[in-house]
């Protein structure tokens, strides 16, 4: 997190009890690791890490898909293009 300040309100979120209703803010405040690891799941939810094979492979689609894009916005550029310069061309005339 780049910002300093959501980064010690999610620690706090983590280590803070959930059921008191005031609570004194306590720099030094820890919390069992069982209850940190299951505040952590609910906040990140179900993922996978992946392997280097999986992710190589992520990358390489996203690339293809990327350059897909890239070459479909290339395409409507110049399809709108020529349709302009014949709307262009029919108002002159």
């Amino acid at each position: 997190m780049r910002d300093e300040n959501n980064a010690i309100l999610l620690a706090r979120f983590i280590v803070e009890p959930q059921d008191e209703e005031t609570i004194v803010f306590d720099q030094n405040r820890s919390q069992d690791l069982s209850i940190v690891k299951n505040v952590f799941k609910k906040l990140v939810g179900n993922y996978k890490l992946l392997d280097e094979d999986e992710e190589r492979e992520i990358v390489e689609e996203l690339g293809e898909v990327k350059k897909f894009l890239i070459i479909s916005k290339l395409k409507i550029k110049k399809r709108f293009s020529q349709s302009m310069k014949k709307v262009y061309k029919l108002n002159l005339c």
